[in-house]
C-alpha cells in the first residue's frame, strides 16, 4: 500500500476507482494531509479533505549537544521527544516530568552544574544553554521520571582547556607590583603599588572586568585625600567601601586605615575608635568576615615577622586583638581569604620564622584559633603527603581569592626562578577536597601580582615575571 505525505510533500501515487473508495493509508510522518479528489477528463470539481496527523506516543528521547568546546565557552543543549517514527512530540510537557542533570567530575567525583525540572516546552522541543567553565567531560543525562516510560539517554561532551587570555595593559606607569584591589559591580579596582621605575603609587585606576576595551584609567575621586604612595598594603572590600590598611614605603611601615566609597567616589580617613591598634606593618593579609577586617601576620619596619591576628569592627571601628600568636605563627607574603557568609579565614603559604612554606590553615575570625589542614580538615588527618596537590609547593607573594564553594590560589614565587608559579588550584571549602585547574597555552607565571575572582573567573594584572608587569590576563575558572 503506498504511503502519503504532508501537504507539500511528493505525490506517492494517483487512485483509479470505480464508484467507490474504501482503503487505508499508513500516516507516519505528523503534519497536515489534504486529500485532494479530481475527476479525470471530465473536470468535475470534487470536495477536498484536511487531515491533522500528530505524533504518536514517545518511545525515545532525542538530545542535540555540541561535539566538543573549549572552556568558557557556552553551549546550547537540547531535548525533544520521538515516536517509533521518528515524529518530534510536542503534546504538553505536564503529562509527564523529566530531569535534565549535566555533571563533570572534580576532585574525583560528579559535580552536579545544572539541573531542572523541565516545566514546558517549544514546539516540543526544550532547549537550555550552560556555561562550560572547566576542561573536562561532561555528562548530560536526561531521564523519565513519570507518565512514559522512556529509556534514559546519556550524551557526553569533551571540554578543551582554556589558557590566559591578554586583557589590556595599564597605561598609566610602567607596570606594578605589590598593589591591591577590590572588584565591585563588574568593575576591578587597583591602588597603589611599586612601579618599575622605582617609585611608588597612591592612584586608584579602574577597569572594566570584560569589557569592550578593558583600559585601567584613573578613577575621578570627588572629595577627600587618598592615602599617601605605598606597596605591600591591603585592601578588602564591605559593601560600597574599599578598605585599605598598611603597607610600605620607603622602609616607612603604615597601620592607618582609609576607606573609598565606590558609590560617592570619595576618599576617607578612619580614627580608631581606641588607642589599641595594631603595629605598622606590610605584607600582610587581610580579610572581611561578617562586618570585621581581619589583619594577620606581616613584617614591620623593625620586626622580621609578625605573629598576631587582629579584628577591626567596621562598625564601631573598634580593633581588637584576637591572639598574639596563632598555630599559624609567624609569617609574611602570605595569603587569607574568607568565603562568602563564613566565619573562617582560610591562610596559605607564604615566608614564615622556619623558611617558606605550603601549610594551610582555617582560622576562626571570632577568637583567632587556627586549625591546620594541610593534610585533610578532620582534626585526626595523618600526616603524611597526597591531600594537597604536589605542585603547590612552598612560596610567597602568591594570591588567594574565594568564592561560596572554592577558595583559588594562584602564582607565587620561592626565588629559584626568575618567574613565578603558573599553576592555578582550587580548594572546595565545602567538601575539603583539592583540584589544580588544567591550563592550556602559554603558562603565565607571576607573583607579587593582584588577582579578582568574579563570577566570569579569574582576573590577575601586574607582579613579577622576570620584570615588572603591566598586562591583565583572564582565565576561566569554575
Amino acid at each position: 500500500m503506498p504511503k502519503a505525505c504532508p501537504t507539500g510533500g511528493e505525490r506517492d501515487a494517483t487512485y483509479r476507482l470505480g464508484n467507490t473508495f474504501d482503503g487505508s493509508l499508513p500516516l507516519t510522518v505528523a503534519g497536515e494531509y489534504t486529500l485532494a479528489v479530481t475527476a479525470g477528463a471530465t473536470q468535475v470539481p470534487f470536495p477536498s479533505a484536511a487531515v491533522n496527523v500528530t505524533a504518536a506516543a514517545p518511545v525515545a528521547f532525542a538530545v542535540s549537544a555540541p561535539a566538543a568546546q573549549t572552556a568558557g565557552e557556552d553551549a546550547t543543549f537540547s531535548v525533544s521527544m520521538l515516536d517509533e517514527y521518528g515524529n518530534v512530540v510536542t503534546e504538553p510537557l505536564h503529562i509527564f516530568a523529566l530531569t535534565f542533570t549535566l555533571v563533570a567530575e572534580y576532585y574525583g567525583k560528579a559535580q552536579t552544574l545544572y539541573a531542572t525540572d523541565a516545566a514546558s516546552w517549544t514546539d516540543g522541543v526544550y532547549v537550555f544553554d550552560v556555561n562550560l567553565c572547566r576542561a573536562g567531560t561532561y555528562v548530560l543525562d536526561v531521564v523519565s521520571e513519570m507518565g512514559y516510560d522512556l529509556p534514559p539517554v546519556s550524551q557526553a561532551v569533551t571540554v578543551a582547556s582554556g589558557g590566559w587570555q591578554k586583557m589590556s595593559e595599564d597605561a598609566t606607569s610602567v607596570g606594578r607590583f605589590q598593589a591591591a584591589g577590590v572588584a565591585y559591580d563588574g568593575d576591578l579596582y587597583v591602588f597603589g603599588g611599586a612601579l618599575a621605575d622605582k617609585s611608588y603609587s597612591n592612584e586608584l585606576l579602574k577597569s572594566t572586568a570584560g569589557g569592550a576595551s578593558d583600559l585601567w584609567e584613573p578613577v575621578q575621586v570627588a572629595a577627600g585625600v587618598p592615602p599617601s604612595p605605598r606597596y605591600a598594603h591591603s585592601t578588602v572590600l564591605d559593601g560600597d567601601v574599599m578598605y585599605v590598611f598598611g603597607g610600605q614605603r620607603s622602609l616607612y611601615a603604615f597601620n592607618e586605615v582609609h576607606t573609598f566609597n565606590l558609590t560617592t567616589q570619595t576618599w576617607s580617613f578612619i580614627s580608631p575608635a581606641t588607642a589599641e591598634a595594631p603595629a605598622p606593618r606590610y605584607d600582610h593579609a587581610a580579610a572581611i568576615v561578617d562586618g570585621q577586617m581581619i589583619v594577620y601576620g606581616g613584617r614591620g619596619t623593625t620586626t622580621k615577622f609578625l605573629a598576631d591576628m587582629w579584628s577591626l569592627d567596621l562598625t564601631t571601628l573598634v580593633w581588637t586583638l584576637l591572639a598574639n600568636e596563632t598555630v599559624a605563627g609567624a609569617r609574611f607574603g602570605h595569603s587569607m581569604v574568607s568565603p562568602p557568609q563564613s566565619a573562617f579565614v582560610y591562610v596559605f603559604g607564604g615566608y614564615s620564622d622556619v623558611g617558606l612554606s605550603n601549610s594551610f590553615y582555617m582560622c576562626d575570625a571570632s577568637d583567632g584559633s587556627c586549625v591546620d589542614i594541610s593534610y585533610g580538615c578532620s582534626p585526626h588527618a595523618i600526616h603524611q603527603p597526597g591531600f594537597q596537590p604536589a605542585r603547590l609547593t612552598p612560596r610567597f607573594g602568591h594570591t588567594s581569592q574565594a568564592d561560596s564553594e572554592f577558595v583559588v590560589i594562584y602564582g607565587g614565587t620561592d626565588l629559584t626562578e626568575p618567574v613565578g608559579f603558573s599553576d592555578v588550584f582550587m580548594f572546595n571549602h565545602k567538601d575539603c577536597a583539592w583540584d589544580t585547574v588544567p591550563v592550556a597555552g602559554e603558562p603565565l607565571g607571576l607573583y607579587d601580582h593582584t588577582a579578582w575572582l568574579t563570577d566570569k573567573g579569574l582576573y590577575v594584572q601586574g607582579g613579577k615575571d622576570d620584570g615588572v608587569m603591566k598586562d591583565t590576563y583572564f582565565l576561566h575558572v569554575c
